[in-house]
């Protein structure tokens, strides 16, 4: 005959089980954090996630782990996120190319991260500064775009690499412009801005704080900021929509996300933390420092807002055609 478990005992047990994993959101965390960074070490999205790991275990109480992953546009990276255990110990640290241009740009994506992963905060907005070479004729948005209408095919704008927030944000300048400047994509920010300098592009669509300090030497000129209104950051730069340019308002955002699956709660915990981190004056100020601005939020208003972006760049990839081959 059959054996049957007693209701009772599955009963127990299913409250045992249940219990246990309250217990362990309840202390979570009793061990060390990962953040994982789709990029590799020195750049803007690595340094920001170890500014924030720093201040984020002082009031976690254990070691937050910063580690890089790079590769395929942070496509390997933000993978290995969305498939860890949904637990807040392994959290990725994205931005707007993996965690929202990627799905559009990349054939054969092995995550979605409208599914996969959950927001947890918005951390820092980091506008686009539109800066050509001195040498360039066009002191203007407006006569850049005659300039590259006139000689179709003959210009080009540098990228930080293809898929690159800087690579589809330029083709949504083709777009909304009517032109046809051709990518170039270089191996970072540093070698996009110095192929700008020294004319190999006509435009390049920069961020951070060397962009600014080449601005300042005269070794690039600033035509207008991707913001919707002028930035504290660079109060002197006319806004891409003061310069004529309709509907040209991207920010490069970065922010934390986990597995989907994840505990409401933990989710919580973090999103708390994360913002407190986001407001001390070290970390406000070392972000406004990098040319961005500090933009914490709560779980639900990043998640609609990364599920908007995925809708938009999904629209300019497919006017545009551009695609990572």
């Amino acid at each position: 005959m059959k054996k049957t478990i007693p209701r009772i005992v599955v009963g127990a047990a299913l409250a045992l089980g249940l219990s246990a994993g309250a217990a362990a959101q309840s202390d979570f965390p009793n061990k060390p954090v990962h953040i994982i960074v789709p990029y590799s070490a020195g750049g803007a999205t690595d340094i920001l996630a170890r500014l924030m790991a720093d201040e984020m275990a002082k009031r976690l109480g254990q070691p937050v782990v910063v580690e890089n992953k790079p590769g395929a546009g942070g496509a390997v990276g933000t993978t290995y996120a969305a498939n860890a255990k949904p637990d807040g110990y392994t959290i990725q640290f994205g931005n707007l190319g993996p965690n929202a241009i990627n799905p559009s740009i990349y054939d054969n994506l092995q995550y979605d991260p409208a599914k996969d992963l959950v927001a947890i905060s918005n951390v820092a907005d980091t506008p686009f500064i539109l800066v050509v070479p001195p040498e360039v004729p066009a002191k203007s948005v407006k006569e850049l775009i005659a300039l590259g209408k006139k000689e179709p095919g003959k210009h080009f704008f540098a990228s930080v690499g293809v898929g690159s927030a800087s690579h589809v944000a330029s083709e949504l300048f083709n777009v909304l412009a009517g032109t046809k400047f051709q990518h170039v994509p270089y191996k970072g920010s540093g070698p996009a801005s110095l192929a700008t300098m020294a004319g190999e592009v006509t435009m390049y669509l920069g961020t951070g704080p060397e962009i600014t300090r080449h601005i300042e030497a005269g070794k690039l000129r600033a035509l207008c900021i991707s913001t919707e209104e002028r930035s504290p950051v660079a109060p002197n730069i006319p806004t891409c929509e003061e310069e004529g340019l309709k509907g040209f308002t991207v920010s490069v955002w970065f922010g934390m996300f986990a597995p989907a699956g994840t505990p409401k709660p933990v989710i919580d915990k973090l999103n708390k933390v994360i913002v407190e981190t986001v407001q001390t004056e070290e970390v406000s100020s070392r972000i406004r420092a990098g040319n961005s601005v500090p933009a914490p939020s709560t779980p639900e208003a990043f998640q609609k807002r990364v599920l908007a972006e995925i809708d938009k760049w999904a629209e300019v990839v497919e006017k545009s055609g551009a695609k990572a081959r």
